[in-house]
């Protein structure tokens, strides 16, 4: 999986060199492991580093969605030069359903 997303990151910088990556993980909450990088070495040598944590019983995207829409907020408020925001989302607990509130007020930005 890790060479996947290496080789996931890497096309992508080479179609363009400002395309910014960044790692979150979720665990109970969504915790940024990357911030936003043009630097592809950074975003390798954090993957390369990754290694599964702990036994989830249960998992819920509100904190994903709110830490994204946030995200977004912020940087449209600082650059309106209209970027297009895309996330990946790799999840592989093949026992945990994650699950999400649909009514989370900013989950429309997403």
């Amino acid at each position: 999986m890790k060479h996947f997303l290496i080789q996931f990151v890497a096309a992508k910088q080479r179609l363009n060199p400002r395309h910014e990556f960044s790692i979150v993980l979720l665990g109970v909450d969504a915790v940024l492991y990357q911030e936003f990088t043009s630097d592809m070495s950074k975003i390798c040598e954090k993957l390369e580093v990754l290694h599964p944590t702990v036994h989830i019983l249960d998992c819920n995207f509100d904190s994903l969605f709110s830490f994204l829409c946030q995200y977004i907020e912020e940087s449209s408020s600082r650059d309106s030069s209209g970027y297009a925001y895309r996330g990946v989302l790799i999840y592989s607990r093949s026992n945990v359903v994650p699950t999400f509130t649909d009514e989370l007020p900013t989950l429309h930005v997403i």
